[in-house]
């Protein structure tokens, strides 16, 4: 049975397993051990010995733990009286997995039930069970203590110092290595709680990155894959930084499987930086799988909080370390600098009001430690900023066109009152909609809203707020919108104001093909670019061949223009492929595939999608 007929056959399970019970559930006990993702919910209203060990193994995958959480807490006897004999039996992965998952029962849902529960064994079981709940969790080691790998350096490590400012001995390095080596994401002894406990957080996370620059150099051992998860549970934002960038290059290098191992750990790290890279990678890595990965956990770490994953990246973005006015003055002790951003979110500095190239060096006659203090801010700033500028700006067109909406009040937190988002919030003009009407305003200056008359406004409780497309403008555009922003010089971060807008004729409206660009000849390069404006080139074929340009569409469709030749996957920049004949732009629904037919109608899809869709087109062939 494929994972697919698992997954399609969930609804016949479920009517099997409720009429013929326990003559079924071998059936579908298989069906959730070999896709528990997909299946394991089909055991939430059975009880039982079997139904008991398969949940303790699900109690340390990340994917499954929480339904396997559920399942204990509303079947707690028949977990106890079902895993008590495993926990008292031999000694194996079983047994393990059935102490750890009846110390969690008693943990959660206290001791004596536990007790309770297991009573009917007699007075010597009871005892016995005394003796794993009462078990040292640091005595819990595997018949197999992991060797010290041959690439270890132990005296290249950083020094750990405790909390009281002693040093470890090097001879006991090792064994904080073993701690490690005990452990994975979903699997975490409990001496690296001990661990977190006796030394710095940042002291650890220096000490755990140096342990991967001596695994990196010694060429990735996979037998040694833990020090990847060690970054997960020790990792700071510096770790982010070095992670970061390496899961981007691993798919190319034959890395792949490396890299979907460390996406788990950023969200293990689990900061604002750590997550907003692993967004940053679920819209921008090469590697379609990879994307995919990242999509998941980030939908994942989103339903965890009750937010969508854009509603999730709203509040991911970092305040830089910037004053609550969106700036910050470095001072130099005799000078001093303020920071600024243009209309890109890059930063730049002034002095007395005059923008300067870049900032100055500490010199001579400033005050050496404040000035090195400013200088490396900027610096590491300026990484941060370079890192997050695209990606805002990409999200404020990519919400005008899909006219995303926010509430007032979450408007204001991760707008107009953020740090470093008010500065793109102040050069966009946005709508706020009430009862069906629209009231267009800017963010000024001293971040109180305005209207087109320059007036004050106070947004309605009520409002849902958007980034005003021109096409929803009306009149205010040429006569307000822009005269006010080309009196206060204001730069836009992507073209609104000035957007081009377009009007489909009565028979594109009607129909699910647009013939506009159907036959035109354009470079190749040009559609490469497309890609930066929402469209992707279709999985390539036998021949590594790319023959589809692609758009997704709201309500599962997508917008379909056929290329020929075609781009070849590995070289799309081939000389004898350099340009590209266009077929017309289909509208179909499940996804790209070839066999799809043209399914839907233009006018359908809202006139702001459609006038950004024929602009993309426009655009094309222009």
């Amino acid at each position: 049975m494929t994972i697919r007929d698992l997954w399609q056959a969930q609804d016949w399970m479920r009517i099997v397993l409720a009429r013929f019970a326990d003559d079924a559930l071998p059936i579908v006990l298989d069906a959730a051990r070999r896709q528990p993702s997909t299946c394991a919910s089909l055991l939430m209203p059975v009880g039982g010995a079997p139904v008991a060990a398969m949940m303790a193994g699900w109690l340390r995958p990340k994917t499954v733990r929480p339904l396997a959480e559920q399942w204990f807490a509303r079947h707690l006897e028949s977990a106890v009286t079902g895993l008590t004999p495993i926990a008292l039996g031999k000694p194996g992965k079983a047994r393990s997995e059935a102490e750890n998952a009846l110390r969690r029962i008693a943990a959660q849902a206290g001791r004596p039930r536990v007790e309770q529960a297991a009573s009917a064994f007699g007075p010597g079981v009871a005892a016995a069970l005394a003796t794993v709940l009462d078990a040292d969790p640091l005595e819990a080691l595997p018949a197999r203590i992991p060797k010290q790998p041959t690439w270890l350096n132990p005296a290249a490590l950083p020094r750990l110092l405790t909390r009281a400012d002693s040093a470890v001995p090097s001879p006991m390095v090792p064994d904080v290595v073993t701690v490690l080596a005990l452990s994975s994401l979903d699997d975490r002894y409990a001496g690296v709680q001990v661990l977190r406990e006796s030394f710095d957080a940042g002291i650890l996370a220096a000490f755990a990155r140096a342990l991967f620059e001596q695994w990196r150099i010694a060429g990735f051992p996979s037998k040694q894959g833990w020090v990847l998860d060690a970054q997960g549970f020790l990792g700071d934002d510096e770790t982010v930084r070095m992670l970061s960038p390496l899961i981007r290059a691993w798919p190319k290098a034959g890395g792949y499987r490396r890299a979907v191992n460390a996406l788990p750990v950023l969200a293990a790290i689990g900061t604002d930086t750590a997550l907003m890279h692993l967004h940053r990678i679920s819209l921008k890595v090469p590697s379609k799988p990879l994307r995919a990965q990242a999509v998941a956990l980030i939908d994942q770490i989103a339903e965890e909080r009750g937010l969508t994953s854009e509603e999730l990246a709203d509040r991911l973005v970092p305040d830089l370390d910037l004053d609550a006015d969106g700036s910050r003055v470095l001072n130099y002790g005799p000078r001093q600098f303020t920071v600024g951003f243009d209309e890109t979110l890059r930063p730049f500095v002034s002095q007395d009001g005059v923008r300067r190239k870049a900032l100055p060096k500490p010199g001579a006659k400033d005050d050496a430690e404040l000035a090195k203090a400013s200088y490396d801010w900027f610096r590491v700033m300026k990484k941060e900023a370079r890192a997050v500028a695209s990606d805002q700006v990409r999200r404020l067109e990519s919400a005008m066109v899909s006219q995303r909406s926010w509430t007032p009040e979450i408007f204001t937190q991760v707008f107009s009152e953020h740090p470093l988002m008010v500065h793109l919030a102040r050069r966009l003009v946005w709508t706020a909609q009430t009862g069906g009407v629209s009231i267009g305003f800017r963010v000024a200056e001293d971040r109180t809203l305005a209207d087109v008359e320059d007036e004050e406004y106070t947004l309605p409780e009520a409002a849902e707020i958007r980034v005003a497309h021109p096409l929803l403008l009306g009149a205010d555009l040429t006569a307000g919108w822009s005269q006010i922003f080309g009196d206060y010089e204001i730069l836009q971060p992507f073209e609104q104001l000035g957007r081009a807008v377009y009007a489909p004729t009565a028979e594109e409206m009607s129909s699910s093909t647009i013939r506009r660009a159907e036959a035109r000849t354009v470079k190749t390069t040009k559609i490469l670019v497309l890609e930066s404006r929402g469209w992707y080139r279709a999985a390539p074929e036998d021949a590594g061949i790319q023959s589809w340009v692609c758009r997704d569409l709201p309500g599962d469709q997508t917008l379909v223009i056929a290329l020929e030749p075609g781009i070849i996957v590995g070289d799309p920049n081939f000389e004898d492929f350099a340009e590209q004949k266009l077929g017309p732009a289909i509208l179909t629904r499940g996804g790209y595939s070839w066999q799809n037919e043209p399914d839907g109608d233009l006018g359908a899809l809202g006139q702001v999608l459609v006038s950004e869709i024929l602009r993309d087109l426009e655009w094309l062939v222009s």
